[in-house]
This record gives structure tokens, C-alpha cells and sequence, in this order.
């Protein structure tokens, strides 16, 4: 699969290595596909975008997902069905988390409901070697994740399960540091205004907060509470 690459945008796209010859073998295709990629970023100043072979970045990267680190991966193993098929990139956004030159590379788990319809492995992956240095699961039916721009050590995850018809709504932060995934408060403060809530996340970093409630027809009623912006290590309501 070909798309258009921008340097500067987000990409969304339809087991450890363990011997040396494999890890060579992905050392030498990597080097090959960050040429590639290399190129279309200094044909940005020229205004033009050359195309990328995603696909060839994905084969690159599912070999090394840890199987054993995922429940749902690691329940097919002991099963004998490890089809790296289940396993497709979702998207790849670069940020300098615990080294510069460094990208966030999400994939898509293929998994019954129960599993959580959008699970999630995302991973650190060093842009020199193509290398994953490390990954964390996410597990619900729609997963987000977002980049804190300006600050590239955190990391938002917002995601929402639906049950009977009706749908809740999650937010988590996480620090990267030294290759490890931190949970933190994602808000300096408790949130007051409702049981329920609904997130949505813009560019600017600002983080706003909605009420979410549902009518006897199951039909879900949104309404705007607050917005937060981003305090260095966590999000601080903004005042009108």
C-alpha cells in the first residue's frame, strides 16, 4: 500500500527478534525504508511528497511486537496460531521521547469483542535501526493516541467501550522515560461537573470536557463542561 508522505502530518495506515540473522535482516530493511523516507522529507522543502511503501515498514516492525508482553497475543501462542495477520500498523507518528529520532508506530490487533474491538499495541521505535524499544497494550473499542506536542514525553490514550448500547469514555496519561511506559493524573484536579464524561483532544493541546448522560431511548446527550490546557506534566482548567 502507497500513500502521500508529509513529514509533518500523522499517518494513519491500513515477536521479539530473537536470533542475530533476523536482527540483521531487519537492520539492513530498515536502513533501506529510512532512506526512503529520508528522501521524501527533504523533497518537502520543494513542495513535492514522494510515496512511501508503508506495507514494507509494517513487515519491518510486526516481527519484533513481544507476542508473550500482549494477553490476547499471548493466548494464541500457547494455542499454536501465532499469524502475524492478526497484527496490521495502524499509524505512525514521530516524537523524541527518551532519545531524538525516535517514532510512534500504533498496531491493530484482530480480536473478538471481548478483546476489545480496537486494541491497540503501541511501540517506541528508534528511527535509526527501525529497532522497537518498547510496547504497551491499549484494550478498548475505539483507541486514541495523542502526542502532548511541544513536550514528546507524554503521551494521552482516549478510548471509549460500548456495552448494551451504551458507551464510556476513558482518559489516561502516560510518561515516557528511559523506555518505560508511567501512568500520571491526567487533570491537577478531580473532576466535579458529572459521573460521566466525554473527551476530546485538539492540536493546540487543549483537552476539552464534556457531560455525558443518555434519555430512556438509550440516545446519548453531550455537553460542554470545561476545557484544560497542558500544564508541563499535567492538564490545568482553563478559565474563561
Amino acid at each position: 500500500m502507497f500513500i502521500s508522505f508529509d513529514c509533518n502530518k500523522y499517518y494513519p495506515v491500513s515477536m521479539s527478534s530473537k536470533y542475530a540473522l533476523r536482527r540483521m535482516l531487519i537492520l539492513v530493511i530498515g536502513i533501506s525504508s529510512l532512506m526512503v523516507l529520508s528522501t521524501a522529507c527533504n523533497n518537502e522543502n520543494t513542495g513535492t511528497h514522494t510515496e512511501v511503501n508503508f506495507s514494507a515498514i509494517q513487515d519491518i516492525l510486526v516481527l519484533q511486537i513481544d507476542w508473550e508482553l500482549d494477553d490476547y497475543l499471548g493466548h494464541l501462542l500457547t494455542d499454536e496460531i501465532s499469524n502475524k495477520d492478526v497484527i496490521t500498523l495502524k499509524s505512525i507518528e514521530s516524537g523524541d521521547f527518551s532519545e531524538p529520532n525516535e517514532f510512534l508506530a500504533a498496531f491493530h490487533i484482530d480480536t473478538p469483542h471481548t478483546g476489545g474491538l480496537d486494541r491497540t499495541i503501541a511501540t517506541i521505535v528508534d528511527g535509526a535501526t527501525m529497532e522497537i524499544k518498547s510496547q504497551k497494550t491499549f484494550a478498548a473499542d475505539n483507541v486514541n493516541l495523542h502526542i502532548i506536542q511541544g513536550d514528546n514525553t507524554h503521551i494521552l490514550f482516549i478510548s471509549d467501550v460500548t456495552y448494551t448500547g451504551m458507551s464510556t469514555y476513558f482518559v489516561e496519561l502516560y510518561e515516557l522515560r528511559d523506555n518505560q511506559w508511567t501512568q500520571k493524573d491526567v487533570f491537577n484536579a478531580p473532576l466535579l461537573c458529572c459521573d460521566q464524561h466525554f473527551y476530546s483532544f485538539s492540536n493546540n493541546n487543549n483537552l476539552h470536557v464534556f457531560s455525558l448522560s443518555y434519555d430512556g431511548f438509550m440516545n446519548p446527550s453531550f455537553v460542554y463542561e470545561y476545557t484544560y490546557y497542558w500544564d508541563y506534566d499535567s492538564f490545568t482548567q482553563r478559565i474563561p
